[in-house]
């Protein structure tokens, strides 16, 4: 009278092939019993699953689960002493099934219990959420530090290196000697900026320093040598 019973879907149940060799009926008298059952369409619904099971030709036949409401109805017609000591191991396999699924499900908390933890799971998500907020923030840092100028800001720079180039050599504040044309004032500028700003090319400085690179150029004049 073993394995009477099962846990399916997390719930008791028996299924009609194992009421059959338990009942000694066949397995096709117990399926139109369950079919021929005087219960509502309801109660057949949610006491009994059809499903279907492989006979010994490989071929796929129909079957049933129930649970313990659909085998009592179901078995409360069966007589004889047989019956009745199958009807009672059924009873008890059945409670001992449930106790089991009882006692491993999660035990619900109790009101006090679950604002409790809605709290603690609040707080714990506000500090992951500000957490991953200064990492955004610190990576935006970073990136935006990291940031050359863009290619307006290039256009700009060179526009300011020009206008201030052409306003030495005009106003004769160029040493001739040392820079006797235009282009070695644009290489004397373009050094001496790119070594202010510690990068391989004006096209290098960063984002944050376009400003004080213009203002760089704006009150550059060229070294004496």
């Amino acid at each position: 009278m073993e394995n009477l019973v099962i846990i399916k879907d997390n719930k008791a149940v028996t299924d009609s092939l194992t009421v059959a060799e338990a009942f000694g009926k066949e397995h096709k008298r117990v399926l139109q019993d369950i079919r021929e059952l005087g219960c509502s369409e309801k109660f057949r619904q949610h006491n009994f699953v059809p499903s279907s099971y492989l006979n010994s030709q490989n071929k796929e036949m129909p079957m049933y689960y129930m649970n313990r409401k659909g085998f009592t109805f179901l078995v409360m017609g069966y007589t004889g002493s047989k019956a009745d000591e199958f009807k009672e191991a059924y009873i008890e396999q059945f409670e001992l099934m449930e106790e089991t699924i009882l006692k491993n499900q999660p035990r619900v908390l109790s009101d006090r219990e679950q604002l409790s933890a809605v709290m603690k799971l609040s707080f714990m998500q506000e500090e992951d959420i500000k957490g991953i907020k200064e990492e955004v923030k610190s990576l935006r840092h970073d990136f935006t530090q990291k940031l050359t100028l863009e290619f307006g800001q290039q256009r700009a720079i060179e526009n300011a290196k020009k206008n201030r180039v052409y306003y030495l050599w005009e106003t004769a504040v160029i040493n001739t000697e040392v820079h006797d044309t235009k282009h070695k004032v644009f290489a004397a500028m373009g050094k001496d900026l790119k070594d202010a700003f510690a990068v391989n090319s004006y096209r290098d400085i960063r984002q944050k320093d376009f400003d004080e690179a213009i203002q760089y150029i704006k009150a550059w004049r060229p070294r004496i040598v």
